[in-house]
């Protein structure tokens, strides 16, 4: 990865099997909370597509619930979180993803982009 993306998150890429299809999963990580996109392909026909997610998982509970959606969040370093996702948002990541041809620097730098704006909204909603 080059040297030009944010140094004060931590980057993440996963890639697995998930139900019998490669799944890649790549997460940034901020101080008080992560995002991820993960992508999946699939046939259509005799097409291949896409689904995908965009998921904030965030180190500090929100005042609805209080048990943490995982205990140990490998987005989060192991620390328990709470998650929301887009499914929405997600497919057109990944028609983004697709068509781009996006790297993993590329997708981990629109991470911390988005990331950095949530962080902000989530201070200023804060104050």
């Amino acid at each position: 990865m080059s040297n030009d993306l944010p140094s004060d998150y931590r980057y993440e890429k996963r890639t697995y099997i998930q139900f019998g299809r490669k799944t890649e999963r790549w997460c940034v990580e901020g101080a008080t909370m992560a995002l991820e996109f993960w992508v999946r392909p699939y046939e259509l026909g005799e097409r291949k597509e896409y689904s995908g997610g965009v998921e904030q998982h965030s180190a500090m509970p929100p005042n609805s619930r209080s048990a943490p959606d995982h205990a140990l969040c490998w987005c989060l370093s192991l620390r328990a979180c709470w998650h929301c996702g887009s499914s929405l948002q997600g497919q057109e990541w990944a028609l983004w993803w697709e068509e781009t041809g996006a790297t993993d620097e590329s997708v981990f730098r629109r991470l911390a982009m988005e990331l950095t704006e949530r962080s902000k909204a989530e201070l200023e909603a804060a104050s």
